[in-house]
């Protein structure tokens, strides 16, 4: 609003729901995948994968391995050694993250692992690392930004399908891509819509320019991209 008057030019980082579609020969991976989303600033990071697609076939499978990934995560204080996962950052955070498990649930969704408060940490904004099982990319907790420990699983038919449902989204910052086959995987990611997408993990640089699209963001951080934003275009006419 302070800008508006004046017509300023804003660069903007926004929120994400970040697709992270594994492919056939690479289920495997998808536990892990689940496992560093939840335990990475306590899930608090707008390029976390927390919106996960796996083979309808084998989401059973994979669903029971995130379960195991994460059962016995250690949550406590961050000055505690031992501490894996720590608290959101405010109640009103974890309550984001009560009400979007709620609402998963109430959608169809199931929660397959975690979803509430631990026991015996009343002092601090703890989440317990959350898998949740949904039938479709229209569930509350495929669509909105949760920003917590908690990790959306969705079964797809085929990867146009898979490619489908992660570009079906308000919310376009990263998007991440796992196969065996890195053509396959390589051509899958050409297809999403997002302002990053990462094959096979990332490699972060300030040569790389980051940035979200559609509700994700404006303009770009970072390399020469980002330099740009801070710069204006003037045209100089000389005549004779």
């Amino acid at each position: 609003e302070q800008g508006a008057p004046t017509l300023k030019r804003l660069v903007l980082e926004l929120g994400g729901k970040s697709a992270a579609i594994f492919l056939p020969d690479s289920i495997e991976r998808a536990a892990t995948q689940a496992y560093n989303v939840c335990t990475s600033h306590a899930g608090q990071g707008c390029v976390l994968g927390t919106r996960v697609f796996v083979p309808q076939e084998n989401k059973a499978e994979v669903l029971e391995q995130m379960a195991a990934a994460v059962d016995n995560v250690k949550i406590g204080h961050a000055k505690d050694p031992d501490t894996v996962l720590g608290p959101v950052i405010s109640a009103a955070q974890r309550a984001r993250a009560e009400h979007f498990t709620a609402a998963a649930v109430a959608a169809g969704g199931r929660v397959v692992a975690g979803g509430k408060r631990p026991e015996g940490l009343d002092k601090g904004f703890y989440f317990e690392p959350t898998i949740l099982d949904v039938p479709d990319n229209s569930n509350p907790a495929a669509q909105e930004e949760i920003f917590g420990p908690v990790v959306t699983v969705i079964g797809y038919k085929d990867l146009d399908h898979a490619v489908a449902m992660a570009n079906d989204s308000q919310f376009g910052l990263s998007a991440w891509v796992t196969g065996k086959d890195k053509v396959e995987a390589y051509q899958t990611g050409l297809k999403i819509r997002s302002g990053a997408v990462n094959v096979n993990g990332a490699v972060l640089s300030s040569y790389a320019s980051g940035g979200g699209i559609k509700m994700s963001g404006l303009g770009r951080e970072r390399g020469i991209e980002g330099l740009r934003e801070f710069q204006m275009v003037t045209t100089f006419n000389l005549g004779g």
